[in-house]
C-alpha cells in the first residue's frame, strides 16, 4: 500500500495516475494490483482519494486544479502564487 501511494505522489504531477500507470511502475498487471488492493480491503479510486485528503489538509498550502491535470491537486509555492496573481 505504501508503494502505491508513493508512486502516485510521483506520478501526480503527470496527470497520469490511473491504475495502469501505478501497476507498469509497480512492475504488474492492473488486473493484479486490482487484485491485491481488493485483499487489503480498498481500491485505486480509495487510494487516490485517501492521498488526495491528506495532501490537501497540509497546512499552509495552496492547492488548485491546473488544466492539464483535471483529476490532480497541485500544490503551489508563495512565487508561483504571485505570478498568477498577476496574469
Amino acid at each position: 500500500m505504501g508503494q502505491v501511494e508513493r508512486i502516485v505522489a510521483e506520478l501526480l504531477d503527470s496527470g497520469e495516475v490511473t491504475l495502469d500507470a501505478v501497476a507498469e511502475r509497480l512492475g504488474i498487471k492492473a488486473r493484479t494490483l486490482r487484485t491485491r488492493l481488493t485483499e487489503t480491503e480498498t481500491s485505486f479510486n480509495q487510494v487516490l482519494a485517501d492521498f488526495l485528503r491528506k495532501i490537501v489538509d497540509m497546512p499552509g498550502r495552496l492547492f488548485i486544479m491546473r488544466p492539464r491535470c483535471h483529476r490532480a491537486f497541485t500544490p503551489l509555492n508563495a512565487p508561483e502564487v504571485a505570478a498568477y496573481a498577476e496574469r
